[in-house]
């Protein structure tokens, strides 16, 4: 499963490879701007584009008898309840394709929140490193350890929270680079990247012990491994946001509105109906 994912992301690297020195907003509208072509290539081809173009002009024409017949009760009850089953039998008709289209870009979606989700750290800031324990390990006795390399300095003593069975400390970012912290525990080592790069980069907050979700979030780290007793560790980088006609907002929404945009330009040119 690591084998995969990390495939996926080194996959992803080289068709984002182009906009790796460009402003975020750019790589994420090329992917939008992929997703809307692959939708519209999937609904075409996997929904029923006659069934679904039928229905429309039938709810259209429910909705002119329910103003032809304002003024007539029975009628406008009528046609609402037509318009209600025919919407529900378009809904219908777009559940397939949507479910096609769901893991792909749910896998787009993990990637995209790798390299535009998080700030790089730089020189100077000061962010929390954690390490969370397995049940059977407490963190106000356990011998834990916490080493960086070059470029980071360890600025406090381990903070022991009890309730969430963790264990906290500072770091500082001396110089730009990729980093490491070290956490020693019962003679193994479980290193951590910290990236304080520039550019386009997968950058990961988390690694895991859980084969499935540490692969599928972290792909370029391999999840802890289970004999450890740690659940997983943690660097707090900050959310990013991107620049997008003068607002600043998460990749996410950037990414949904011109995948929409997109799709709705470009649905005439694959002569499809949704």
């Amino acid at each position: 499963m690591y084998a995969l994912f990390s495939i996926l992301a080194r996959a992803f690297d080289v068709l984002l490879y182009p906009f790796r020195n460009l402003a975020p907003v750019w790589g994420v509208a090329f992917l939008a701007l992929l997703t809307a072509f692959f939708v519209l290539y999937i609904y075409k081809h996997v929904s029923n584009q006659q069934a679904i173009k039928l229905l429309k002009k039938r709810i259209q024409g429910h909705f002119l008898g329910i103003y032809l017949f304002r003024d007539d009760i029975s009628q406008i009850l009528g046609s609402q309840g037509k318009v209600f089953s025919n919407v529900l039998r378009y809904m219908g008709h777009s559940l397939l394709p949507f479910a096609v289209v769901l893991v792909p870009i749910l896998i787009v979606c993990v990637q995209m929140q790798l390299r535009y989700g998080y700030s790089h750290l730089a020189p100077g800031d000061v962010v929390p490193v954690s390490i969370k324990l397995s049940e059977g390990t407490k963190a106000v006795n356990a011998g834990v350890e916490l080493t960086a390399s070059e470029g980071l300095t360890v600025e406090t003593p381990p903070l022991r929270i009890a309730a969430l069975n963790e264990i906290d400390w500072r770091i500082r970012v001396e110089d730009r680079g990729m980093h490491e912290v070290v956490f020693k525990i019962g003679g193994a080592r479980i290193g951590k990247g910290v990236d304080a790069g520039k550019g386009v980069r997968r950058i990961y907050p988390v690694r895991e012990r859980s084969v499935v979700l540490g692969a599928l979030i972290c792909p370029g780290e391999p999840p802890i491994e289970s004999k450890l007793p740690v659940r997983s560790v943690f660097v707090g980088y900050t959310h990013a946001t991107i620049g997008f006609f003068g607002l600043n907002l998460h990749w996410s929404i950037v990414y949904f509105l011109l995948a929409i945009v997109f799709g709705i330009i470009f649905k005439r040119f694959f002569k499809v109906e949704f």
